[in-house]
This record gives structure tokens, sequence and C-alpha cells, in this order.
């Protein structure tokens, strides 16, 4: 498995988007490994994506995704490692049917809560506790698309220079994401469009 370290100290896990196909009747699995001397617990959660913006929906009011990420909540010790399983809930429940033919982006979040340290309690002091957030992509795809690849649906993504900026205009039924974005030798600075 190949993780991006953070170093001696931090977290380290796969980053990339996960797919998650229509068949994936078990699920899917996603890891987190504890590379810091204490203790985190992690709560972890499916939030819904902004369309508009593209990023998750954090404060939304609690609406049930059509995922579930078991356990949601988990003590991950110092210098261990936890894989977390992502299940689809049945379409039946709630009114969790999914469009059947495009893909639909979700978000996956870590957020690692640090335990408190007992001597630092004990000495009744003010302390700041950061609690980071780890977010991931993850992407359902139905069994109707699921042969289609990028350049299957190349003419669905359109681009065209507005102004002085070049807009790209996805209207495929697959999510893409771009690494790069070169016009003849020159690389072009990306930004998500607010």
């Amino acid at each position: 498995m190949d993780l991006t370290d953070f170093g001696k100290n931090g977290f380290s896990f796969v980053v990339k988007r996960y797919i998650y196909l229509e068949s994936d009747i078990k699920g899917i699995s996603i890891s987190l490994k504890n590379n810091n001397n204490s203790a985190y617990l992690i709560n972890s959660s499916i939030l819904f994506n902004d369309d508009d913006k593209n990023v998750p929906i954090v404060n939304k009011d609690r609406e049930r995704t059509p995922f579930m990420i078991l356990p949601p909540l988990y003590r991950l010790e110092p210098s261990s490692e936890y894989s977390w399983n992502i299940r689809r809930i049945s379409e039946g429940s709630n009114d969790m049917a999914l469009p059947k033919d495009r893909e639909s982006l979700f978000w996956i979040a870590f957020r690692a809560v640090p335990l408190k340290d007992s001597k630092i309690e004990e000495k009744k002091s003010v302390s700041l506790t950061i609690t980071p957030t780890f977010f991931f992509k993850l992407i359902y795809r139905p069994e109707s698309i699921m042969a289609l690849e990028n350049k299957d649906v190349i003419d669905d993504v359109i681009v065209e220079k507005v102004n002085e900026n070049i807009v790209i205009n996805n209207k495929s039924p697959l999510y893409m994401t771009f690494e790069y974005l070169k016009v003849g030798e020159v690389e072009i600075k990306m930004m998500v469009e607010q």
C-alpha cells in the first residue's frame, strides 16, 4: 500500500479518490495510520458534495448519505493502522437512490481528535486543541457506465478561452481530475470557479 507519510509524527494515508462500484456489495476500505506518540479518537463520516464548488458540505443538518462508514468512531493507538469499511445503504431506505446514468460525488471525512493529556488536566492550565480533518473523494459509479473511460467521453469535455481564462466544462457522466493543464509548452495555473 502506498501511503503518504508526513514525517515521524502525523498521519499516513493513501492520497487518492475512492471509486465505489455499484457491484461492490461488500464495500470498500480506506486506511489511516497514526505515526504520533499518542492515541487519537477518529470520527469518520461520509459527507455530501457541494455541486457548485466541488467541496464537502460539512455543516449539513446531518442528513443521511447513501453510504455509511464503519466504525464511525475508533480509537487509533500510537504507531498503529486501521482500515474502515464503506458500504452502500439500501436504495429502498429513505429515498437513497442514486443516478444510474452518471457518477455521484461524496466525501470521506476523518476527524482526528487528540485524547486529553492527564498531566495538562491536573495543572488546570489553558490549552488549545487542534483537530485535523482529512477529506477524500468518494465517487459512486453505477453499473450502466462501468465500461466508460475518459477517452470515451472526451467529446463531452468542452475547453474554451473566456477572456484571459481557459474554462473547462465537463458534461460527461464521469468525474475527471486534472493533474496539470498545458497549452503548448506552457503549464496553466488551475483554480476552481467559486
